[in-house]
């Protein structure tokens, strides 16, 4: 029996087309605003704009979404639209962190000013068993940028005081007139039950209360994993040493390039290679063992870099590649292979041999990587360049690509994708997002994972974290690059304290760009969560679902496009609140498509966060006897239809089947609804938000 697939085009209110040999008797008109209660409201979540949520003579306080940039100098009018609202409304999942900026802008000086919270009243479903949401907050500081960060390019006009580096909650002082910027996070654990939260943030100077804020928590049922679902490989902060690992590791790192100090290497008397591996190993029990990271790469972690080949492997004075380098290669892969292996860490290193190697240099790479293969074969390897090939990609497990280069293409995208389906996992880095006076860099590097996401990628590589050129970055930042053309900000995203006041390691100060990127991790997860949620349902589907139009790459891959139409930043949707919007569709769509009858909803689209049509194509799969109407208009009564003796005989069909429409937009936002019912109880609704954009010269 073929499968049923029901394709309605509306055009003047009849259909034009139903496929294959089953008719239905449709009529009416779609439109894309339908009214009815939902989860996702037509309205935007709070965060979407600037809102004032207290005012007195004294104190005027407002939530800030933490994607806007919020200069202390900063009139709330050069916000633009700023809302009003009499408390502060929230959302996460579990086991997450929900950040805002809570601006404080008093007309008089406050000493001693500090923040409190409270529930109004023990919430129904906490308890011992269920504890509520915690609640923290840093203070932003500003730093001092000379002049115009131009490189990659991308531009950063901002200049003089930054807000950038996140303080400790200690007592402060708040300026006449200016904007005291707090990042206030909501934080839950595993065990806070979803539901609804209300309690109280309170603003308090010299002991006294200024302000009581309402504040209402809505906790989702999904729960992120323990561990970031993105890789995110950095180096060591100051040293190698338990305390920078935990902090790194707290931080969201997954990878550490260095980590332990390498095992000590030496040539005997008979040229025989002796490794001592004792501070190694010990090093590693820390890394795998107590704070669970996921990789380490394979000291050392470069032979070479663009078109220069190290001098000195191991220390010992032979060049990479040279006639000396292959018999010592060779037995130290070997070596560390065994080493790994007894420990049962095979799979958890990267040979990253090379960064931002030039072509020239490609045969050596695959050469290198085969014979690694060959001592070690569990050993996953990684490069960085901009060019690729069949027979580089055959040779590595990972490429890291260089998205900020402009020899990297959107024209490329067909062969990431050709190599992927052959097996070659990709990460990235992209230099350009540690621009730390662009307008747009919050807002950027808080995408950047979901963008990750859209297109496959695995992990991202940040090749600095805490550089500075030797200077100190409070008082004098760094541009990385020449005089003309340079980047403010370039390997920066944690500031060293400020003063030391005991030996050794001390935590370090994270940046708004990194608690950004960080927060971006979150969505990568959930992403991540929705494409295994649609793989599994596929499954159950059968045939029908196995269309391309259905698969978890196909549907990631739009959601992505509603922030980005390309994985340059400079094509990242310009509305950068819309983050909170789409959170809220997105965790809705995850616990729907979880919800029975199952089914799943796909775009036909333009790839971005816009399209350019007045209509949009909606198509799905679903179960025999579902029900489905979209944006109002049942286009399916999950009937079947045969035609004899001039009579149509109705049946219900017994195999899932496709069903597609078109929509009708108006000009902007369009929410869509699409409601799967299966006739017994069973009833779920998904969403679709299109921006429906006028090309210029239609609107002429």
């Amino acid at each position: 029996m073929p499968q049923l697939m029901i394709r309605k085009k509306w055009s003047g209110g009849s259909a034009s087309r139903v496929a294959l040999v089953w008719w239905f008797a449709l009529a009416g008109s779609l439109s894309a605003q339908d009214t009815g209660r939902s989860a996702v409201f037509d309205r935007l979540p709070q965060l979407c704009a600037p809102t004032q949520v207290f005012a007195s003579e004294l104190l005027k306080v407002y939530a800030v979404s933490p994607v806007r940039k919020v200069f202390a100098k900063d009139e709330p009018a050069a916000w633009g639209m700023v809302a009003s609202k009499d408390r502060i409304q929230l959302s996460l999942v579990r086991n997450e962190t929900e950040p805002f900026f809570l601006v404080l802008r008093p007309a008089a000086e406050l000493q001693n000013v500090t923040i409190s919270f409270a529930w109004a009243s023990p919430p129904a479903n906490s308890g011992p068993a269920h504890p509520a949401p915690t609640w923290s907050y840093r203070r932003v500081a500003e730093v001092p940028v000379k002049g115009i960060s131009k490189w990659y390019g991308m531009l950063g006009a901002e200049t003089g005081t930054i807000p950038d580096p996140l303080l400790s909650s200690d007592a402060f002082t708040a300026p006449a007139e200016l904007n005291s910027v707090l990042l206030v996070a909501a934080e839950t654990g595993f065990d806070v039950a979803a539901g609804h939260f209300v309690g109280t943030i309170r603003v308090h100077a010299d002991g006294k209360r200024l302000a009581s804020i309402p504040v209402e928590l809505e906790v989702w049922d999904i729960a992120l994993p323990v561990r970031p679902a993105l890789q995110t490989l950095t180096h060591n902060l100051e040293e190698g040493s338990r305390a920078s690992w935990k902090f790194l590791q707290e931080a969201g790192f997954t990878a550490l390039k260095y980590g332990p100090q390498a095992p000590a290497v030496r040539l005997d008397e008979n040229g025989e290679l002796q490794i001592d591996f004792t501070e190694y190993k010990e090093g590693l029990d820390v890394v795998f063992g107590e704070l669970g990271y996921d990789h380490v790469l394979v000291p050392p972690s470069l032979l070479g870099s663009i078109s220069q080949l190290s001098k000195s492997y191991l220390g010992l004075g032979i060049t990479v590649g040279s006639e000396r380098f292959w018999p010592i290669f060779d037995r130290y892969m070997k070596r560390m292979g065994d080493f790994y292996r007894s420990h049962g860490w095979e799979d958890k290193v990267i040979f990253y041999m090379f960064d931002e190697i030039n072509e020239e240099h490609h045969a050596l790479v695959i050469e290198l990587a085969r014979r690694a293969k060959l001592q070690y074969p569990e050993l996953r390897v990684m490069i960085t360049t901009h060019v690729m090939s069949d027979a580089l990609a055959a040779a590595l497990d990972a490429w890291c690509v260089p998205w900020h280069f402009f020899a990297t293409k959107v024209a490329h995208i067909p062969n990431w994708q050709k190599w992927q389906r052959e097996g070659l996992e990709l990460w990235a880095y992209m230099n350009s997002l540690y621009t730390l006076n662009a307008q747009a860099s919050l807002g950027a590097n808080r995408f950047y994972p979901t963008v990750l996401a859209k297109y496959g990628y695995k992990g991202n590589f940040w090749w600095g974290i805490a550089y500075n050129a030797g200077k100190d970055p409070w008082t004098e930042l760094h541009r990385h690059g020449n005089q003309k053309q340079g980047m403010y900000g370039n390997g920066l995203l944690f500031y060293p304290p400020r003063q030391k006041e005991t030996p050794g390691f001390q935590p370090w100060h994270a940046s708004l760009r990194w608690d950004s990127y960080r927060q971006g991790l979150d969505e990568y997860a959930l992403l991540t969560q929705l494409g295994d949620a649609i793989a599994q349902i596929r499954r159950s589907l059968g045939e029908p679902a196995s269309a391309e139009v259905f698969s978890k790459a196909r549907i990631v891959h739009w959601w992505g496009s509603l922030l980005s139409s390309e994985f340059r930043w400079h094509t990242y949707r310009p509305d950068r609140e819309y983050i909170h919007r789409f959170r809220q569709l997105l965790v809705h769509e995850i616990q729907t498509i979880r919800q029975q009858p199952p089914g799943i909803v796909a775009v036909e689209y333009a790839a971005g966060p816009s399209i350019s049509s007045g209509t949009v194509s909606i198509r799905g799969v679903c179960p025999a006897g579902t029900r489905v109407t979209v944006a109002g208009q049942r286009i399916s009564d999950a009937r079947s239809g045969k035609v004899r003796n001039n009579k149509t005989q109705w049946t219900a069909d017994l195999k899932p089947f496709i069903f597609g429409t078109e929509v009708p937009l108006q000009v902007g936002r369009n929410l869509i609804r699409i409601v799967l019912d299966d006739g017994r109880g069973k009833t779920k609704t998904f969403y679709r938000e299109i921006d429906y954009q006028v090309p210029p010269a239609a609107e002429d």
